[in-house]
C-alpha cells in the first residue's frame, strides 16, 4: 500500500530559505511612481485645505459684511472688500483643477470644478462676474500683465495663464486681473489656430 501512495504522490522537496529570484527590473520603477503619487495627493490635499480655509474666511466676511450692510445701509461698493478672500479662493480652485488635471487625477478635477460652479452660480447672484479666459488677448482695462510664458502653439500677446481674474459688476470694474501672456521668440510663429 505505501509503494502504491508513493508512486501516486511523490515526495517533493521542499526548499528552504527565501528565493534566490532577482525582483523584477520594473519593481523599482513602481514603487517611485507611487511614493510620487503618494506626494502629489498629500500636496493636493494641502492645497485643498488651503482653498477650505480661504473659502469659509470670505464665507465668515462677506457674512459680516452683509449684516453691516444691513445694519447702516452702505453702498454695495463699500463692501466689495468682503468678496476678496472668496474670489481669492476660487483662483486657488482654478489653479487645483488644473493640477489635478496635470496630474492625471480627474475625479479630483471634478469635485473641485463642481465647487467652483457653485460658487460661479453664487458670484452671478450678486451680479459679480469673473473674466479671464487662456488663449484670448487681454483687455488692459480689466487685466494688469505680471508675467511671460513661451507657448509656441497660441498666437503673440494672449494670456496663457491667469493669476488673479478680474471681476465686474455691471459696467464697473471691481477688481483688477492678473494675466500672463504669451511671448514668442523673435522670428517664431504661432501655429495656426482653428476656429470651431
Amino acid at each position: 500500500m505505501l509503494s502504491w501512495l508513493q508512486r501516486w504522490f511523490p515526495r517533493r522537496e521542499i526548499a528552504s530559505g527565501p528565493p534566490s529570484r532577482e525582483p523584477p527590473p520594473w519593481l523599482d520603477e513602481l514603487l517611485g511612481l507611487m511614493q510620487k503619487n503618494a506626494r502629489t495627493r498629500a500636496w493636493l490635499g494641502l492645497r485643498l485645505d488651503d482653498v477650505e480655509h480661504k473659502l469659509e474666511a470670505g464665507f465668515a466676511s462677506l457674512r459680516e459684511a452683509i449684516r453691516h450692510s444691513a445694519q447702516a445701509g452702505s453702498a454695495p461698493q463699500a463692501q466689495v472688500w468682503a468678496w476678496d478672500d472668496l474670489l481669492d479662493a476660487m483662483d486657488l480652485l482654478e489653479e487645483a483643477v488644473q493640477t489635478a488635471v496635470s496630474q492625471g487625477d480627474p475625479g479630483m478635477a471634478d469635485g473641485l470644478r463642481g465647487v467652483l460652479v457653485r460658487l460661479e452660480r453664487f458670484l452671478g447672484q450678486a451680479e459679480f462676474e469673473r473674466l479671464g479666459l487662456p488663449g484670448t488677448p487681454p483687455d488692459g482695462k480689466l487685466f494688469r500683465v505680471v508675467g511671460t510664458e513661451h507657448m509656441p502653439e497660441l498666437a503673440e500677446g494672449v494670456i496663457t495663464r491667469v493669476v488673479r481674474a478680474a471681476v465686474v459688476r455691471g459696467d464697473r470694474v471691481v477688481r483688477e486681473g492678473a494675466v500672463l501672456t504669451n511671448r514668442l521668440p523673435p522670428g517664431g510663429r504661432a501655429a495656426p489656430q482653428r476656429l470651431e
